[in-house]
């Protein structure tokens, strides 16, 4: 068995002759809704042998739990930009800075 994600993130392209090798079954990701299903079905079954109060609590926590995952993706990816923008800028405050002294040394001779 063999899983196989999209290229990128350290993934390359897998040659399409090396594929042609094994049966190929493509499985889309799972609509929100339908992953909802799953994870509420598995954490209601874990709190089974637990109070009603917590049974109670199994789909609030599964929802503020796909939230959070979503979420903090979201936040992953801005806080990247972030520090390539920052890092991007520094590099050309150090350029400028570099070539500026040397304009000055220039000009003084």
């Amino acid at each position: 068995m063999l899983f196989l994600g999209k290229p990128g993130g350290g993934r390359n392209d897998v040659d399409p002759r090396f594929i042609s090798l094994f049966s190929v079954f493509n499985q889309t990701f799972p609509a929100e809704e339908s992953l909802y299903q799953i994870y509420n079905s598995i954490l209601r079954g874990h709190v089974q042998p637990f109070v009603k109060e917590i049974q109670e609590l199994v789909p609030h926590v599964t929802r503020m739990t796909m939230q959070l995952y979503r979420y903090s993706s979201v936040v992953l990816v801005v806080v990247v930009v972030v520090v390539v923008v920052a890092v991007v800028v520094l590099i050309v405050i150090e350029i400028r800075s570099s070539l500026g002294g040397d304009i000055i040394r220039l000009s003084n001779n």
